[in-house]
C-alpha cells in the first residue's frame, strides 16, 4: 500500500515542516503549471485521529533495542531528525515515516550511537558535518555563471526562466525523497531505495539547467549558491541509498540534505526580496509570479 494513500496532509506537513523548500519548490512549479496530479492537501484523513499504528512497529523497535528506548522529553527540536523522532511517539498511522526512521536510528546503535536521543542527534550532526567537510569545494564558481547586465529586463527574464527550469524538474524535492525512504523502511525492502537514483538525477539535471540561466550581475552570488546547493543535494543521495547497510551515513546524509534544503529556501527568499526592492513585478500569466510565494512567507 502506497504511503500517499494514508498520509493526511496536516500530519505529514508537521513531520517535514522544517523543510521550507519542500513546499516552496513544489508550490513554485504548481503555481505556474496548475498540475492536476495527486497533492498532499487533497488527501483525506479517513482514519480516526487516535487510530493505533499499523503493524507492530513498537515491538520491532523494542526487539532492536533489547529494551524500551528512552525518549527524552524537552529535548531540542532543532532539526528534522529531532522532529521525526518526536513524531515517532505518536499513535497516529500517518506518522509511519517517522516511526520507520526511528527504527533505522535504533539500528544504528551497533555503529556506536548512544541509546538516548540527544546523543544520537549529536552523533548524526557530527557525521553530517564530517561529510560536509570531506566533500571539498563547491562544484561551481563565478566563472561558471553566465553573468549579464543588471537591468530590470534582465532581472525579470531571470526570474521567469528560473521558475521554468524548476517546473521542468519539479520531481526534485524533499517530499518525494522522504516518501521513497519511508516506503523502503516501512516494508524493510532496500531495493525500493533504488528509486532515489531517479531523484538524484533530477537534482543534478536541475543544477545543470539552472547553471545555464543568464543571471543579472547583482544576483550571481545568490544564483551560484542555489546551483551549488542543488548539486550538493544530489551528492547526498549516495549516502541516503545506504540507510540499510550504513544507517549512520544514511541518517547523516539525510541531515545534510535537510540543511541544504533549508539554506536554499532562504536563498530563494533573498532573490524574491531583490525583485521586490528593484520594483520587478510579474503578472499572473508569467512563471515569475511564483516568487511572490517566497516574498509573502518572508513577511509573515
Amino acid at each position: 500500500m502506497a504511503l500517499r494513500s494514508y498520509l493526511p496532509s496536516t500530519q505529514f506537513i508537521v513531520i517535514v515542516s522544517s523543510i521550507a523548500l519542500s513546499g516552496g519548490l513544489v508550490a513554485l512549479a504548481q503555481q505556474f503549471t496548475n498540475q492536476s496530479g495527486p497533492q498532499f492537501n487533497s488527501l483525506s484523513a479517513t482514519l480516526p485521529t487516535n487510530a493505533p499504528p499499523t503493524g507492530d512497529w513498537l515491538q520491532a523497535l523494542h526487539a532492536i533495542e533489547g529494551d524500551k528506548i528512552s525518549l527524552v522529553s524537552g529535548a531540542s527540536q532543532s532539526s528534522t531528525t529531532q522532529t521525526l523522532l518526536g513524531a515517532a511517539q505518536s499513535s497516529n498511522v500517518t506518522d509511519t515515516v517517522a516511526r520507520t526512521l526511528l527504527i533505522a536510528l535504533s539500528q544504528a546503535k551497533s555503529q556506536g550511537l548512544g541509546s538516548d536521543i540527544p546523543t544520537q542527534e549529536k552523533l548524526i550532526a557530527e557525521a553530517a558535518a564530517r561529510i560536509g567537510r570531506e566533500r571539498g569545494a563547491p562544484p561551481y564558481s563565478q566563472n561558471d555563471i553566465i553573468i549579464k547586465e543588471n537591468s530590470s529586463q534582465a532581472m525579470k527574464s531571470y526570474g521567469n526562466e528560473v521558475v521554468r527550469v524548476i517546473t521542468r524538474h519539479s520531481e526534485a524535492n524533499f517530499s518525494n525523497t522522504i516518501l521513497v525512504i519511508g516506503l523502503s523502511l516501512e516494508t524493510a525492502d532496500p531495493a525500493k531505495l533504488k528509486d532515489l537514483e531517479d531523484l538524484q538525477k533530477e537534482h543534478r539535471a536541475l543544477a545543470k539547467d539552472l547553471l545555464a540561466v543568464p543571471t543579472p550581475s547583482s544576483l550571481w552570488p545568490l544564483h551560484l549558491k542555489i546551483v551549488n546547493n542543488f548539486s550538493l543535494m544530489a551528492d547526498t543521495y549516495d549516502g541516503l541509498g545506504l540507510l540499510f547497510t550504513d544507517p549512520l551515513l544514511g541518517l547523516a546524509s539525510f541531515e545534510l540534505y535537510q540543511g541544504l534544503n533549508d539554506e536554499t529556501a532562504r536563498v530563494f527568499t533573498s532573490v524574491a526580496q531583490q525583485f521586490d526592492l528593484n520594483g520587478i513585478l510579474f503578472n499572473k500569466d508569467e512563471p515569475g509570479i511564483a516568487w511572490s510565494l517566497f516574498l509573502s512567507s518572508s513577511k509573515q
